[in-house]
């Protein structure tokens, strides 16, 4: 729920976001391979330096409607995939 309230504010790498959440990048390419099949983010920009390229994602705006309409605001964690 963390990744997708982080990709809501605006598109970010997994390297941003495991900096950020002080993650492994295997831990976090995991979550974020968990989102994209629930079709609640996407990837929106790849930016190449050198060898390297940069994979920007952000939420869906189903995800930041998930959010808003339905999930409840609370301290438990909790995720609703939809299909």
């Amino acid at each position: 729920m963390t990744i997708l309230r982080l990709l809501m504010v605006c598109p970010t790498t997994l390297t941003h976001l495991a900096r950020t959440l002080n993650r492994t990048l295997a831990w976090i390419r995991r979550h974020i391979k968990a989102l994209e099949s629930a079709n609640l983010i996407e990837l929106v920009e790849g930016r190449t330096t050198g060898t390297v390229t940069e994979k920007f994602y952000r939420a869906r705006a189903g995800a930041q409607l998930l959010q808003e309409l339905i999930l409840p605001k609370s301290k438990k964690p909790l995720i609703i995939f939809l299909r």
